[in-house]
């Protein structure tokens, strides 16, 4: 029974001389200078309804760009629409693996399927073949960047995570080279009509 009694008491203090080492503020004063997670706090702090849109918006326009991508490297004969396209698969699945690891901090899903619209524009393309699917392609994308950076543009003024602020800092440059680069290839196929 003693000894009971004895654990009973050190337990006590034991969990006293913890509570103190927390503040109310969930700040750790212990002596190594870790702090304690209380699970209060996400990381990069919250989402407004205008980053969860953008997160949901943007998840799914890279999910369009690789699979529209994916497309020109199997019916494409043009060696510049083929590196186009695997430029954009590279760069936009690096950039949903970055938006990903946003969305898996802040708890919530990314888009795993195509618009209603970005399905019937894979249609149409996949209905294509030679130069006519390297123009429609092309052109796709320079019309898709431009919607891409204008949203990216936007979002600088309306985003207040600030992992997805850095995102967009990182990411609109990425998809202006993508616009230029697909414009560049564009006049260049018409040169060679």
């Amino acid at each position: 029974m003693l000894k009971h009694i004895v654990m009973a008491g050190l337990l006590a203090l034991g969990g006293s001389a913890f509570a103190q080492a927390v503040d109310q503020s969930g700040a750790n004063n212990n002596p190594g200078g870790a702090r304690l997670d209380t699970g209060t706090q996400k990381v990069g702090g919250t989402l407004n309804s205008a980053d969860r849109q953008f997160v949901e918006k943007v998840s799914g326009d890279n999910l369009a760009e690789i699979k529209m991508a994916k497309l020109a490297l199997q019916k494409s004969q043009n060696p510049d629409v083929k590196n186009y396209a695997q430029m954009i698969i590279d760069d936009h699945e690096k950039a949903n693996q970055q938006l990903r690891t946003i969305a898996q901090d802040q708890n919530l899903a990314m888009n795993k399927q195509l618009s209603g619209e970005e399905t019937a524009q894979y249609d149409r393309l996949s209905n294509l073949s030679g130069k006519q699917f390297d123009d429609a392609y092309m052109s796709m994308m320079v019309k898709e960047h431009t919607k891409d950076i204008q949203k990216f543009q936007q979002a600088q003024s309306q985003l207040t995570n600030p992992q997805l602020q850095q995102y967009v800092q990182t990411t609109l440059p990425v998809l202006e080279k993508h616009k230029s680069h697909a414009q560049m290839d564009m006049k260049e196929m018409q040169k060679n009509k």
